[in-house]
C-alpha cells in the first residue's frame, strides 16, 4: 500500500508540474540529473556561458551593476565569462543595503520579486528579493540532492527544524494537493524538553518518514534521547543536516543511534540549497547549474584547490535582483580531484559554517541556537546585528545594534519578548541597545553565547 501511495503521488507530482502548471520543474530536474554525469569540461563551458548571459543582463538592466562596470572600466561589450565576472568587486550586505532599488532589474515588474530575509546566522540579517522564476530550478536542485539520499520529491519527509514565523499557511485546493504530494511532518527544533521529544518520537513512528532533515545541534540532542530509550525508526533511509556546521562527533553519534547515513548540505536563504554530500560522503558537490561558487583569499583572489578561503556565490538565475560575487562569510576548501561516485560536479571538501550554542532553561527546555536569528529578524528593519547571552540559567540578555544608532521602540521589544516567552516561559529577558556588538577574541561576532557556569556546567 505504501508503494502504491508513493507511485500515485509521483504520478500526480509529474502531471501537476509538467501538464497543469508547466513551470519547467520536471524538465529542470531531468536536466540536472543528466548534468551531474557530464564531463567537467562540458559543465564548465555551460557555466561560463550562463555567466556571460547573466553579465549582459545585469549590466544592461540593473543600475547598480551598470555603475560598477563604468567605474571599473569593465568592458562588457564582448564575452568574457567567469574572467569578466571576477573583475567585479565582491558584494556584501552593506553594499546591497546602500544600493537599495538600484539592485532591481528595470524591465521586470515588482511582482517578479519575492521578498525574503536572511535569518542573521552571523548576527547580521539582510532583506532582499528572490526572482520568482528561480523557484523551479531551486526545487530541482533540492530534489536532485534527495535522490542521492535514496529519496524522491514525494517521499515522506520529517523536519526537526526552526519555525518560519513569517510563513503564511493556506488551505486552498492547490495547497492541499501540494501537501498530499509532499507529505511532511514538522517538528519544532525550538521545543526540545523531554516530554516534547517523547511526543516527537511517537509522531515519527506513526508517520514513518523516509527522510529526516535537521540542524545538527538539536538532532544530536534528540539522538541522545532516543539512544537512552532504545528508540529506532525502521522507515528512515537517510538524514540531511544543514544550516550549522556538522561536527564529526555529532555525525558518529547520530548515525550510530539511527542506523542511517547523514548527508550534510550547504545552503542559504539567498541561494537555496547549494551543495550536498553524495553517498561517498567525501565533500559536498556544488549545484553549478544554479550558482557559480568561488573560494577566495583575503584579497578576493581565487584560492588554489586545497587552500581555505571565503565562499563567494553568484546566483545564475536571479534576474530580478542579481547577486554577483556575494560574500557568504563561510570558509571552505575546494577539491581539485574528481569524486569516486563518478559525478563531475565540483566539491567542497571542507566547510566551516556556523556553530550555534544550545540554551537550556531551568525547566529543562533546550532551545536551538537557530531559534534566535529567526525571532530577532522579526523585531525591526533597523536591527543590524544582535547577540544573545545566557549569563545564568534563568536569564538571557539580547544585545541589539541598529543602523540608525537609536534604540528599537518599546512596542517591538514587547513583541520580541512575547514571542520568546511562547517557547521559553521560564526565561527572564533583558533587551539592551548597544552601539556595537563586541567581537570574540578570534575576531568573530558570535550570535549566541552561553557564559561560563550559566547552565551549571563548565564551558
Amino acid at each position: 500500500m505504501a508503494s502504491l501511495n508513493h507511485a500515485a503521488r509521483d504520478f500526480c507530482f509529474r502531471a501537476f508540474h509538467g501538464i497543469v502548471r508547466k513551470d519547467g520543474l520536471i524538465r529542470c530536474l531531468n536536466t540536472f540529473v543528466v548534468n551531474e554525469r557530464r564531463p567537467l569540461v562540458e559543465l564548465e563551458r555551460m557555466q561560463n556561458q550562463a555567466v556571460d548571459e547573466l553579465l549582459r543582463w545585469a549590466t544592461h538592466e540593473v543600475p547598480y551593476y551598470q555603475s560598477l562596470a563604468q567605474l571599473g572600466g569593465i568592458d562588457i561589450s564582448r564575452a568574457g565569462g567567469i574572467e569578466r565576472l571576477q573583475a567585479f568587486p565582491l558584494l556584501d550586505k552593506s553594499a546591497i543595503r546602500t544600493a537599495g532599488d538600484s539592485m532591481f532589474a528595470r524591465s521586470l515588474p515588482r511582482s517578479r520579486g519575492a521578498a525574503n530575509a536572511t535569518s542573521g546566522s552571523t548576527g547580521e540579517s539582510l532583506r532582499f528579493y528572490v526572482d520568482m522564476q528561480t523557484k523551479s530550478s531551486r526545487a530541482a536542485a533540492t530534489y536532485r540532492f534527495y535522490r542521492w539520499c535514496g529519496a524522491s520529491p514525494v517521499s515522506k519527509h520529517a523536519k526537526l527544524w526552526g519555525a518560519r514565523f513569517d510563513e503564511q499557511k493556506s488551505d486552498d485546493p492547490r495547497s492541499r494537493l501540494r501537501r498530499w504530494m509532499h507529505p511532511e511532518l514538522f517538528l519544532s527544533s525550538y521545543r526540545l524538553a523531554e516530554h516534547e521529544m517523547e511526543e516527537y518520537a511517537q509522531r515519527l513512528l506513526t508517520f514513518r518518514p523516509a527522510l529526516l532533515t535537521s540542524y545538527p545541534s538539536p538532532l544530536e540532542h534528540f539522538a541522545r534521547y532516543c539512544r537512552d530509550r532504545r528508540i529506532v525508526f525502521p522507515s528512515l533511509r537517510a538524514i540531511i543536516t544543514s544550516a550549522e556546521q556538522l561536527l564529526q562527533d555529532q555525525r558518529r553519534l547520530v548515525e550510530e543511534v539511527f542506523g542511517v547515513p547523514i548527508f550534510d548540505r550547504y545552503g542559504s536563504r539567498e541561494f537555496g540549497n547549494v551543495a550536498q554530500e553524495c553517498e561517498r560522503h567525501d565533500g559536498l558537490h556544488v549545484a553549478i547549474d544554479n550558482v557559480f561558487l568561488e573560494v577566495v583569499d583575503q584579497n578576493g583572489r581565487p584560492c588554489a584547490p586545497g587552500s581555505a578561503g571565503e565562499v563567494i556565490i553568484t546566483d545564475l538565475r536571479n534576474l530580478f535582483m542579481p547577486f554577483l560575487r556575494y560574500r557568504t562569510g563561510d570558509i571552505a576548501v575546494l577539491s581539485g580531484e574528481s569524486c569516486r561516485c563518478g559525478r563531475s560536479l565540483p566539491r567542497l571538501v571542507k566547510l566551516e559554517g556556523r556553530v550555534f550554542e544550545l540554551i537550556r532553561t531551568p525547566s529543562g527546555q533546550t532551545i536551538s541556537g537557530t531559534f534566535w536569528p529567526q525571532v530577532v529578524k522579526q523585531v525591526s528593519v533597523d536591527v543590524r546585528n544582535f547577540q544573545v547571552r545566557q549569563d545564568r540559567g534563568d536569564h538571557v540578555r539580547i544585545l541589539l545594534e541598529t543602523f540608525s544608532g537609536l534604540p528599537v521602540d518599546d512596542q517591538c521589544i514587547a513583541a520580541l519578548e512575547k514571542r520568546i516567552l511562547q517557547f521559553a516561559p521560564d526565561l527572564a529577558i533583558d533587551v539592551e541597545h548597544v552601539a556595537e556588538i563586541p567581537l570574540s577574541r578570534a575576531g568573530k561576532r558570535l550570535p549566541v553565547i552561553v557564559e561560563t557556569g550559566a547552565q551549571g556546567r563548565p564551558k
